[in-house]
């Protein structure tokens, strides 16, 4: 494409004028602070966390369960009759 085309197909995109424009400065991030900000990240994080306690949780359920019962019973008995 030649630049008459470009400016025509600009004009048809947008109201700007095209020699006007400034070309935006991007800058990257640190990987620090993508991976601290990232809400994928955070939430994959929590996922891992809860699928451990699940874990746990299931595990528990097959443990050996251990019950004491226990039962006092203390009967005096005094006959008064005939003694």
């Amino acid at each position: 494409m030649n630049g008459e085309k470009l400016r025509a197909l600009f004009s048809s995109l947008s109201d700007k004028n095209p020699d006007k424009l400034r070309i935006p400065r991007l800058k990257l991030i640190k990987r620090k602070d993508y991976e601290k900000n990232h809400l994928d990240i955070a939430s994959d994080v929590i996922d891992i966390e809860m699928k451990g306690y699940n874990k746990k949780i299931t595990r528990s359920k097959y443990l050996p369960t251990v019950s004491l019962n226990a039962n006092y019973n203390n009967v005096h008995t005094t006959s008064h009759l005939g003694d």
